[in-house]
């Protein structure tokens, strides 16, 4: 049961980090780049889909750059790292009380 609780939160983050991440540069974007992104649906699709691994994706179409590939990745790399601590520290928390 513990394993379970602990792949739906992995999931859950992989998931939400990302579009969180996303919702949050459409806030600060221009209209001109505010037109070059994705639409809600292809947003959560992309995210339920491939993760964080969709951010570097998404902010090269948004930015047309390199500059903008590299933000996506250090986004990701950011998203990956939250994930793991998160579930690395329930896990932990969770064998320490005696959950598993």
């Amino acid at each position: 049961m513990v394993e379970a609780a602990i792949v739906a939160v992995a999931i859950g983050l992989n998931v939400g980090l990302p579009v969180g991440v996303i919702r949050f540069d459409l806030r600060r974007l221009d209209p001109e780049r505010l037109a070059r992104t994705w639409t809600d649906a292809t947003i959560l699709a992309a995210c339920l889909a491939f993760g964080p691994l969709c951010l570097p994706v998404y902010f090269a179409k948004s930015r047309r750059s390199f500059v903008g590939f590299v933000i996506g990745v250090a986004s990701a790399g950011g998203c990956l790292l939250a994930s793991a601590v998160t579930v690395t520290a329930l896990e932990s928390l969770l064998t320490w009380i005696g959950w598993s």
